[in-house]
């Protein structure tokens, strides 16, 4: 029994020692190649987005939620044929990307991948819907009748895919360019169209009164707000998609003019709070502050108020509009 065993323990180790060492693991290469070539490239032959919120213009439009923090979903749809045997495509994808200029300048924006609706319930009515409302782009060769019969043939299929753009994209014109890739890696050319993320300024405030307690005759009487929305200060911000200028309106909160026909009052405000962006305003004058409040940005607003001529012991009480313009980025 001894002897078998040592023999069983030799063996052990002869085959241990077969292998090499390896500390602490160790790395290899890996590779693969995707097969090329064989069958036809795929071809995107429609597209478009959704919704369109501007039916009269030309295109597709789609406006921003202007609500702090919100979003807006962009469904982006193709139809694509493949010369195979209509299972052949793989993948389909859309790459978007941000308006030309300032502030984003072209650059990408994301990729949204597509996948294959039911087609007689949800592709077909689509793009009929769309056909009708004018905001289909074809590609050369192909209009709408002839993409509707390879529909109806089974020889193309509708892809669909979506996602949101935010309060704060900036607005103006997007490209949206569509691809697809079959089973043998075949990467069709792109279908380029666009939408308008449509400009539309919007401000959100915090207060809803302006209070310059006790006030001197002759004194002009500052009242600070501050950067945190939701606190005691004046404050606002941006919930559009474009930059935008502050633009007040204030009347003479009952202080009159004097017998020379002189306002009894004046008002002063600014965006933040350097004094260079100061503006002195008389009653019922929508004045406009000089700096921009830029995309998704949130500033103090401050006030003042210079009382020439008053009774004193009386309260005087008004009001004041705060509205915005667009801006250029």
């Amino acid at each position: 029994m001894k002897i078998v065993l040592a023999v069983l323990m030799t063996l052990a180790l002869a085959v241990g020692l077969a292998f090499p060492a390896v500390a602490n693991g160790g790395s290899v290469t890996t590779g693969a190649n995707v097969q090329t070539g064989g069958g036809q490239i795929p071809v995107v032959k429609a597209k478009w987005e959704t919704p369109d919120e501007d039916p009269i213009k030309a295109g597709t439009q789609v406006l921003p939620p202007v609500v702090f923090g919100g979003t807006k979903t962009i469904t982006y749809w193709a139809v694509v044929t493949d010369e195979e045997d209509n299972g052949d495509v793989a993948q389909v994808y859309v790459d978007v990307y941000h308006p030309a200029g300032p502030p984003e300048n072209g650059s990408f924006k994301y990729e949204v991948p597509m996948h294959k609706v039911n087609k007689f319930d949800v592709g077909i009515p689509a793009f009929n819907a769309a056909v009708a409302a004018g905001i289909v782009t074809y590609n050369t060769g192909f209009d709408a009748a002839e993409v509707l019969f390879e529909l109806n043939k089974c020889t193309a299929e509708v892809w669909s895919g979506s996602a949101d753009i935010s309060y704060h994209q900036p607005a103006g014109i997007y490209t949206v360019k569509s691809f697809a890739i079959d089973s043998n890696g075949n990467l069709s050319l792109p279908l380029e169209n666009t939408f308008e993320y449509v400009a539309v300024n919007g401000i959100e405030i915090d207060f809803t009164s302006v209070s310059y307690g006790s006030v001197a005759i002759s004194t002009n009487k500052w009242v600070a707000g501050d950067t945190i929305f939701g606190t005691g200060g004046a404050t606002v911000r941006n919930i559009g998609n474009t930059d935008v200028f502050i633009r007040i309106t204030q009347n003479d909160m009952g202080f009159n003019k004097d017998v020379t026909g002189m306002w009894n009052v004046q008002f002063d405000a600014r965006l933040g709070n350097d004094p260079a962006n100061e503006v002195v305003y008389d009653p019922n004058v929508t004045v406009q502050l000089p700096n921009k409040l830029p995309l998704c940005n949130t500033e103090e607003l401050d006030f003042s108020i210079h009382v020439k001529k008053g009774v004193s012991g009386q309260a005087y009480t008004g009001t004041m509009t705060i509205t915005s313009s667009i801006a250029p980025f």
